[in-house]
């Protein structure tokens, strides 16, 4: 009897030990890469320089785990070591490696990036492309993870199109900063030709009553040296003009003709109403920073990675280049209202109209409230540079710092990296999401097909499909950067 049940205990045994080796074998086999993959990749390592095959091995897995159609084409780059408005150098960023031999100087830049240049990333959502530079790569020797984090951040700016979005904003700013320039400077042609004729009004009455031309030809000779002066100053305000968009530059240009007195308060005016303009697009790029953080976190767990490494990203590695420029572009001793902890409304197109809310909670109806309304809205349109607008009476100090309530909400509804990094703590407490996400990315992973994928020798980048295919015919050299083998299709 005894005999009988130690045979039927082993027996258990061995049953539960042969499910759990059958299990884990399964779980080994469904966990490993595809042998057909595994060859389709191999043979993708073969091209490709190291760099950038991690790149591409990082964003293939994101672009699959989250069934991301979109084709992405990605790149690395030494980039070049520019100054902040230097154009040409900024296009040598998108260049790959040049000889040293070939152009010297463009060599030169790209080396001393690889030793001095800072750590970023770039995306294009419209071309949907990806550039990582070479000083990201050495801050993640060894992290793969906290690349993942980096690259699933600017694959959310392509799958969100924020590169159109923000050149859509910026045209509307520049056409916003266009009207208020061409407005200001309208007013100072009216003021300047009126002071003209009150003078001469006053020069001709004076010459009446004493016979004496004297005042008249001062007036004559004053205006002809104003207009000399003017005449001078067109060829510098055209090379100003050059540096802006077509739009700011055409109102720029209307400055011509104004007298160096006139002239001054225009560029201060001109200064003003751009940087608000520049304050409103920062901001705006802010929302869609925090849109690519919280989308990025959910690329990157889907992806079987930790989210919680992208924190360490974002706070320790990445530069919080729109935080720094709105600083430097506030009023010494404003604060930047990003930081502020206030409800986040990201570019929200919520017009909000605050004369008609100032004067509701006063009591006022009927005409009265009419004319509250329009005193406050001349009052806030007011030019806080040179108009004797109410709130600007103390000092003329304030009149030039000024910085327009509105601009100022924008700002601290468009959060700063402090407030979007609590946001991103909070998201990551959200567990059953981000389970739920990890298990949907382990399913989308388990697919016999891959995105194919095309080496552009000439720009040494690698252009990832939207189209899955079978493992043994991705890459391949005889189908073109289509993935297409066109007579295979025609015939």
């Amino acid at each position: 009897m005894k005999f009988k049940e130690y045979l039927t205990k082993k027996n258990i045994l061995i049953s539960l030990l042969a499910l759990f080796l059958i299990g884990l074998v399964n779980n080994l086999y469904r966990e490993r890469i595809n042998p057909e993959k595994s060859t389709a990749y191999k043979r993708a390592k073969k091209k490709l320089d190291p760099d950038l095959y991690l790149t591409y091995r990082l964003t293939d897995r994101i672009l699959e785990s989250n069934q991301i159609k979109r084709p992405i084409r990605v790149a690395v780059r030494k980039g070049a070591f520019c100054d902040m408005n230097d154009q040409a150098c900024q296009a040598l960023q998108l260049l790959p490696d040049i000889d040293k031999s070939t152009n010297f100087d463009i060599w030169a830049r790209q080396v001393v990036n690889t030793m001095a240049g800072s750590p970023n990333a770039i995306a294009y959502s419209n071309s949907g492309t990806l550039f990582l530079n070479i000083p990201l790569m050495k801050d993640f020797m060894g992290k793969p993870t906290q690349l993942a984090c980096v690259i699933s951040h600017e694959l959310a700016h392509i799958t969100q199109n924020h590169s159109e979005e923000q050149q859509k904003e910026q045209l509307k700013y520049d056409l916003e900063a266009s009207k208020q320039i061409s407005n200001r400077v309208k007013q100072l042609h009216d003021s300047q030709t009126g002071a003209y004729v009150m003078a001469a009004i006053f020069g001709g009455m004076a010459s009446a009553y004493s016979g004496d031309n004297s005042s008249i030809n001062q007036v004559s000779t004053q205006i002809q040296f104003d207009r000399l002066a003017a005449q001078m100053a067109a060829p510098e305000i055209g090379k100003i003009a050059l540096n802006y968009s077509p739009v700011i530059g055409k109102s720029i240009n209307e400055t011509k003709g104004l007298a160096p007195e006139y002239l001054k308060k225009a560029f201060k005016s001109i200064d003003s109403y751009l940087r608000d303009s520049s304050l409103k697009l920062l901001a705006f790029s802010r929302g869609h920073e925090y849109e690519a953080d919280l989308l990025g976190l959910k690329y990157v767990a889907a992806a079987g990675f930790n989210p919680e490494e992208c924190i360490k990203v974002a706070s320790e590695t990445m530069p919080h280049d729109q935080d720094k420029i709105i600083a430097r572009l506030l009023p010494e001793g404003t604060n930047d209202p990003g930081k502020e902890d206030v409800p986040i409304f990201i570019n929200k197109e919520e017009e909000k109209d605050i004369s008609k809310d100032k004067c509701d909670k006063i009591g006022l109806k009927g005409k009265e409230k009419l004319d509250c309304i329009k005193k406050d809205r001349r009052a806030r349109y007011c030019d806080p540079n040179y108009d004797d607008c109410d709130e600007f009476k103390s000092t003329k100090r304030r009149k030039t710092e000024k910085v327009p309530e509105a601009v100022m909400e924008m700002l601290s509804t468009h959060p700063s990296w402090e407030r979007r990094a609590k946001a991103i703590k909070l998201e990551l407490k959200n567990k059953k999401l981000f389970n739920n996400l990890k298990r949907q990315g382990k399913i989308a992973r388990e697919n016999k097909k891959m995105r194919d994928w095309k080496y552009d020798e000439d720009s040494n980048s690698v252009v990832i499909s939207g189209v899955l295919k079978s493992p043994k015919d991705v890459g391949r050299e005889d189908t073109g950067t289509t993935g297409i083998d066109v007579d295979k299709f025609l015939d």
